[in-house]
């Protein structure tokens, strides 16, 4: 499909097939017919869009942009924040979630904020000390079936039942970190990497999450070799991990029930799951 002006896109939500909004830099809209650019009202990159209904639109970018659409114009919204949001996801209107990072290396200043009706403020938890510890990485997606049901993706899995931020076991657990060593005066990779981008479920009891898995190729100190990660969580807690079958990074994922999801990354990769074992489209 064209559209006018072209540009990297980033994030897509719909109320239906005529009214569907893309962002990144700028927003665009599709009405059935053609895209066309809508009015930007604030400065830097959208990254991710979600809406409770075609009158109750969030989308959220670097700098702690976050822009909402009431059915006729856009406007500016104040996050109190400076961090990259790179997930929104809601409830409702009046209970709505982003979550994002900032950093390089392996420190990254994360943030869940949530927003009341009213004003966005920072997602609390009890954890072992009082606040979510989140691990060293980034936090990348964000999704859940009510507010006691929340989960957030990056550098592993973390839950919130409406009081407590709670780390769960995956079948990647011990390499949902940046396994480095300090080497010859300089940083070198000594193990695998895993990496989550996105986070989608048909229910609390059927939940998948993508990323990306990759290593040090032998003898390369940074020379990588990359596939596509996905966990599978029945409801037990526990994430176990799915054969992708692909060697592209995986960036995003939705579906219209538990035997009908997309996947999708790099490489032109497409993945659909059916209930039977994934199968890859090169896009060819």
């Amino acid at each position: 499909m064209a559209s006018d002006p072209v540009k990297f896109l980033c994030g897509i939500w719909g109320a239906s097939s005529s009214d569907i909004f893309a962002v990144g830099n700028p927003i665009l809209h599709y009405d059935g017919r053609r895209w066309s650019a809508h009015t930007a009202v604030i400065e830097g990159w959208l990254t991710a869009i979600w809406g409770a209904s075609r009158s109750n639109i969030f989308a959220v970018g670097e700098r702690g942009n976050i822009a909402r659409f009431d059915g006729s114009k856009w406007s500016a919204m104040n996050s109190g924040t400076k961090t990259k949001l790179r997930a929104v996801w809601g409830v409702s209107a009046q209970e709505v979630y982003a979550v994002g990072a900032d950093g390089r290396g392996l420190r990254h200043d994360n943030i869940v904020l949530r927003y009341n009706g009213r004003v966005w403020s920072p997602l609390r938890g009890k954890t072992r000390n009082g606040e979510a510890e989140w691990p060293y990485g980034e936090l990348n997606g964000i999704w859940g079936t009510s507010s006691t049901n929340i989960y957030v993706v990056g550098d592993g899995v973390w839950h919130f039942d409406g009081e407590t931020w709670s780390p769960e076991p995956t079948e990647v657990d011990g390499i949902c970190h940046w396994p480095l060593e300090l080497h010859a005066e300089s940083w070198r990779m000594v193990g695998p990497k895993g990496l989550l981008k996105g986070i989608w479920g048909s229910s609390r009891s059927d939940l998948f999450a993508v990323g990306e898995l990759f290593a040090a190729r032998p003898g390369e100190a940074f020379g990588l070799e990359c596939e596509g990660l996905i966990l599978r969580n029945d409801g037990n807690g526990r994430w176990k991990r799915v054969d992708s079958g692909t060697s592209g990074a995986l960036l995003g994922i939705w579906g219209s029930s538990a035997t009908d999801v997309f996947a999708i990354g790099s490489l032109d990769t497409i993945l659909h799951y059916d209930g039977k074992p994934c199968a890859a489209n090169d896009g060819k």
